[in-house]
């Protein structure tokens, strides 16, 4: 896990080798089926990318895919 800030924003990116045990403690497949990989960004928000490759932001609570919103990530 490496955490930093971009601008604004603190973020905290889970090694590859993280993403699934986090994942699992958080529940996140079943709660947002198909992520592959994510970012918490600040205390609000989680940066998600699905197995495609899309990205996506969406609130941390209440965690609905309703919520979900697309976004383009410049790297």
């Amino acid at each position: 896990m490496r955490g930093g800030w971009c601008g604004d924003d603190h973020l905290i990116i889970f090694a590859e080798s993280e993403v699934d045990p986090v994942s699992e403690r958080y529940a996140m497949s079943a709660l947002l089926p198909g992520i592959e990989y994510w970012v918490c960004a600040g205390w609000d928000d989680f940066i998600l990318q699905d197995v495609a490759g899309r990205s996506y932001s969406i609130a941390a609570v209440p965690l609905d895919f309703q919520y979900l919103s697309s976004v383009f990530l410049q790297t």
